[in-house]
């Protein structure tokens, strides 16, 4: 695999995600609160990061954290853009990783622009070594930990992971016009959903083979929301309701959430 450097097209990439490379992101680096690669170390070192981060978004407890942590996890969702749209995937290791919380989501920062490229050849086996790389290797270790530490179910933890790669890919397919990278992006995305073993995943099972189900608006023609298969608990934090996407929701409630959203 042909390790490269890619500064333009990562910078490209990065625009309106909150994640930083090499000196941009001194500044969450240099951070008193930025949380480095040693944080999975340990059950002790993972527990005081979750009552760090916890504490912060005002959270009651450690699976209330660990749930919202997976969610708000930008940076998998970013890697599988780059791969996407460009043939290109960030080395994540989490010796290279720094993050902190900002607001009631995380702030990640990259050492820097190292990432594995795909130029000539099979692009399907390339893409499968970049997914275990960003699965195996990677976010599976990160939800091991934490469902080991904080006793969260993992399919909890997983379902949120689907969520957020389905509400993406389903983005990032209406901005793209027709042609070779649509037909790319498509198939990512059939692969990383459908097609992809369980060993890619290090798991046993393909973790992100979930259908979700989409509700129509009631007098919205053309609205729907997909609804997500586990709660995310953000209501359990102070003064938040239920999103509108929330299982636990009816209907008719999810209706007048929605709604209410709108507004603002």
């Amino acid at each position: 695999m042909l390790m490269v450097h890619r500064e333009e097209k990562l910078s490209e990439l990065v625009s309106n995600w909150p994640i930083r490379i090499g000196r941009e992101g001194s500044a969450v680096r240099e951070r008193t609160d930025a949380v480095r690669g040693e944080w999975l170390e340990s059950r002790s070192r993972l527990a005081g990061v979750l009552d760090s981060i916890g504490k912060k978004w005002g959270s009651p407890n450690s699976k209330v954290t660990a749930s919202l942590l997976i969610k708000a996890y930008a940076l998998i969702p970013f890697a599988m853009r780059c791969i996407s749209f460009a043939d290109l995937c960030p080395r994540i290791d989490f010796s290279r990783l720094s993050l902190s919380v900002k607001e009631q989501w995380l702030e990640f920062e990259l050492e820097d622009e190292t990432a594995d490229a795909f130029e000539t050849g099979n692009r399907d086996a390339w893409r499968a070594e970049r997914v275990a790389a960003l699965f195996k290797d990677h976010l599976t270790v990160l939800i091991r930990r934490l469902q080991e530490t904080t006793r969260i179910p993992a399919d909890v933890l997983w379902a949120h992971v689907a969520f957020n790669l389905d509400y993406w890919y389903g983005v990032w397919q209406e901005q793209v016009p027709p042609g070779e990278r649509r037909d790319i992006l498509l198939g990512d995305r059939e692969f990383l959903f459908r097609e992809a073993s369980p060993e890619l995943f290090g798991w046993h099972v393909n973790p992100l083979n979930i259908r979700f189900r989409e509700m129509d608006i009631p007098d919205c023609p053309g609205a729907t929301i997909r609804v997500r298969s586990k709660c995310c608990l953000y209501y359990r934090l102070p003064g938040k309701l239920p999103c509108y996407t929330c299982p636990k929701l009816t209907d008719e409630g999810r209706s007048e959430r929605w709604r209410e959203t709108m507004k603002r």
